[in-house]
């Protein structure tokens, strides 16, 4: 397994390196998994600044292995700076919320969606919905107007 692994991470990159050369963005963001190395290897091989979006309090191994020699890292919680020593840069940004999602309660909501009592539901919110404030803060912190190739990976899960 780990020889198949390691060959797709290599076939991976690649093909980040020749979609990366055809579009020549200016950065590049992650919002982590191990799914972003490829991207993240290939943008760091064409010295385009990566940026990386930690959203949870403990940071997961993926971030912390692709933070080493990033451009800037922002962290959802503060106090990081030691998780991502090897990072050019940290900033503690936050995560995005709308205020929308304050002050709602359990039956309120389900009343307003339409979700009868005994139904399950399902709330995913993607990152990708608020990355006007991320690119905002990480060109900010860059110093730099830049644009953006954004990658965000979701995964579902079922039982």
């Amino acid at each position: 397994k780990a020889v198949k692994a390691i060959h797709s991470l290599r076939v991976g990159r690649k093909q980040c390196i020749d979609f990366l050369q055809e579009y020549s963005p200016e950065g590049v963001v992650s919002t982590g998994g191990f799914v972003s190395a490829p991207l993240i290897s290939a943008a760091k091989s064409l010295k385009i600044p990566v940026f990386i979006h930690e959203a949870n309090a403990f940071p997961g191994r993926a971030n912390k292995l692709l933070s080493k020699g990033a451009d800037l890292v922002m962290t959802g919680f503060p106090d990081q700076e030691k998780v991502f020593s090897e990072a050019k840069k940290v900033i503690y940004t936050g995560n995005p919320v709308r205020k929308i999602m304050f002050g709602n309660t359990y039956e309120g909501s389900r009343a307003k969606l339409g979700i009868p009592e005994g139904k399950k539901m399902v709330f995913a919110m993607l990152i990708v919905q608020h990355c006007d404030d991320i690119l905002y803060t990480a060109s900010n912190s860059y110093n730099e107007k830049l644009s953006f190739f954004i990658t965000t990976v979701s995964h579902a899960h079922t039982d």
